[in-house]
């Protein structure tokens, strides 16, 4: 009977360890990205859309809006095996 709670007891411990891990290293691999190289060059950007408009408080302070559209025709793929070609940003 002894061996038979010393068995149960191993058990026991030995898959909460199993998981223990699986819950705290489980997160840790479904968090890992895909990093993609952010050049571009300045031939294939181009100003779609830019507002000025001074502010008045300072002589020279203005405030800029711009809509950037790029394209990538020679974009390496990431490591899902995605490219990119094209992209618009908008800036404040």
């Amino acid at each position: 009977m002894k061996t038979f709670h010393l068995r149960a007891a191993f058990i026991y411990r030995a898959s909460t360890v199993i998981l223990a891990s699986v819950l705290f290293f489980g997160p840790a691999h479904a968090q890992e990205r895909c990093k993609i190289d952010d050049k571009s060059l300045a031939q294939n950007a181009k100003y779609v859309e830019q507002h000025v408009m001074d502010v008045g408080d300072v002589p020279g302070h203005q405030i800029r809006i711009f809509q950037l559209h790029r394209t990538y025709p020679d974009d390496k793929a990431n490591c899902e095996g995605l490219k990119r070609t094209e992209s618009t940003a908008y800036m404040f």
